[in-house]
C-alpha cells in the first residue's frame, strides 16, 4: 500500500468557510468555547501568528487571508500616497521610531578629498550625527452589531463587510495623516507641517482660478519648486502629488491655439495590474500621482497645494492589524463590538530638502 501525501488542505477561514473569524473571537472570548478556540488556534498556526496573550481570552489575532483581498471595495480615500512610499514592519516594544543619520554641510561632499600625493596626509572630518523621529500613533476604530446579526448572518458574509469597513477607514485616517498630520496630540506629522528650505515652498495664490489661463502662472512654480528641490537636496524630485481637481484641470487645460496643454496621449492612467499606486501622467519628467486626502488639509476645500518631493527618503512603518471583539453582555442588548487597531509611524523629513510645494493656489472654477 502506497503512502498517502497531503499536499494541502482548506485553511480554517475562507470566504465560503462554515465559521466566522470574528464570531470564533466573541465565543472565545466570553463563552470560553473549546471549538472555536481550536480554531482560532489552528488559524494562528497557517498564519505564523502569536497571538496576545492566551487563546480564548479576547487576545488578537491576523485577520484571514480572504479578508485582505477585499482592501480595494470600499469607497473612500484610498492609501495611495502611503503605498508610493512604501510600509515596512513597526518594531515591537516601542513608542516612537527613530531614524539615526549624518548632518552633512555641503551635498558636493565633506567627509573625504582627493589626496594631493602618494602619502599625503587623508583628510580628517568630524562628524555631527543626529537622528530623525517620529511617535507610534495609535488608529483604532470599532463596530458595535447585534448579536442576531452575528447568529444568523450566514458565514462568513459579515466578518468580509465589517473588516473591509474598519480597514478602508484606517486607510483613509492613515493617508490624511501622511498629509496633513499636525505632529501633536498623538498625530504623525504629514507633509503639510514639515519644515522645508524657504526655497522649496512657494505660494501659489496668484495662479488664477480659471484653466484657461492658471497654466501660464502655475507651470513656473511648479519649475521653481522642482529645481529648488534638486538644488538643495542634490537629486531629482520622484514625485509629483496634488489632488484629483488639480490634476485634472490641468490635463483639460488648452494654450491660445485651442490645443491640450497636456499631450493626450500622456494623461491616461498606467494600464498596470501591479499593486502599488499608478502615474496619471508626468510633468517635467517626474511623475505624477493624485490624491484624495489633500483637499481635506489645512488650505480647506478653496485652495490646494502640490508637493514635490522624494519618496525613497520618506519612511512609514506600519503594524499588522489587531482584532478584538466582544459581547457588550452587561447592557442587556445583545450587542457586540469588533474593534480593529493598528499602529503607525511616519518619517517623511529625515531630509528637510527632499520635499517642496506650491502652496495656497485657488480651486480652479468648475473643478
Amino acid at each position: 500500500m502506497s503512502d498517502v501525501i497531503v499536499k494541502s488542505e482548506p485553511l480554517t477561514y475562507e470566504r465560503n468557510a462554515p465559521h466566522s473569524f470574528f464570531l470564533d473571537v466573541a465565543r472565545a472570548s466570553t463563552l470560553k468555547d473549546d471549538d472555536a478556540i481550536k480554531r482560532l488556534s489552528r488559524h494562528a498556526v497557517e498564519t505564523r501568528t502569536n497571538p496576545n496573550g492566551t487563546l480564548g481570552t479576547g487576545g488578537e489575532f491576523s485577520p484571514p487571508g480572504y479578508l485582505i483581498e477585499n482592501f480595494a471595495t470600499a469607497a473612500k480615500v484610498g492609501r495611495n500616497f502611503a503605498e508610493l512610499i512604501g510600509s515596512q514592519p513597526i518594531p515591537r516594544g516601542v513608542s516612537t521610531v527613530n531614524i539615526p543619520r549624518f548632518i552633512g554641510t555641503n551635498i558636493l561632499g565633506q567627509n573625504t578629498a582627493i589626496q594631493a600625493t602618494q602619502g599625503a596626509t587623508v583628510t580628517e572630518f568630524d562628524d555631527t550625527t543626529g537622528y530623525s523621529t517620529s511617535a507610534v500613533a495609535s488608529i483604532a476604530g470599532q463596530l458595535v452589531v447585534s448579536q442576531q446579526l452575528f447568529d444568523q448572518a450566514g458565514g462568513p458574509g459579515y466578518d468580509v463587510m465589517a473588516y473591509t469597513e474598519l480597514t478602508k477607514d484606517y486607510n483613509a485616517v492613515l493617508n490624511g495623516q501622511l498629509i496633513n498630520g499636525s505632529g501633536s496630540s498623538g498625530q504623525l506629522l504629514g507633509l503639510a507641517n514639515f519644515t522645508v528650505p524657504g526655497s522649496n515652498t512657494t505660494s501659489g495664490a496668484a495662479v488664477p482660478a480659471t484653466t484657461t489661463t492658471m497654466i501660464a502662472v502655475l507651470w513656473p512654480l511648479m519649475g521653481q519648486v522642482a529645481a529648488n528641490v534638486g538644488n538643495n537636496r542634490g537629486h531629482r524630485p520622484e514625485f509629483w502629488l496634488m489632488a484629483p481637481r488639480r490634476w485634472f484641470s490641468i490635463a483639460a487645460s488648452l494654450d491660445n491655439q485651442s490645443r491640450p496643454i497636456a499631450s493626450p496621449s500622456n494623461t491616461a492612467p498606467e494600464m498596470n495590474s501591479g499593486p502599488g499606486p499608478h502615474a496619471v501622467a508626468n510633468i517635467m519628467g517626474i511623475p505624477v500621482y493624485t490624491e484624495g486626502a489633500i483637499p481635506v488639509g489645512a488650505s480647506g476645500a478653496t485652495a490646494d497645494t502640490i508637493y514635490c518631493g522624494r519618496s525613497g527618503d520618506m519612511y512609514l512603518f506600519e503594524s499588522d492589524p489587531m482584532i478584538q471583539t466582544s459581547v457588550t453582555a452587561g447592557s442587556g442588548t445583545l450587542q457586540v463590538k469588533l474593534l480593529m487597531h493598528r499602529y503607525a509611524a511616519f518619517v517623511g523629513n529625515l531630509y528637510s530638502s527632499s520635499l517642496g510645494s506650491v502652496t495656497a493656489i485657488p480651486r480652479p472654477t468648475a473643478y
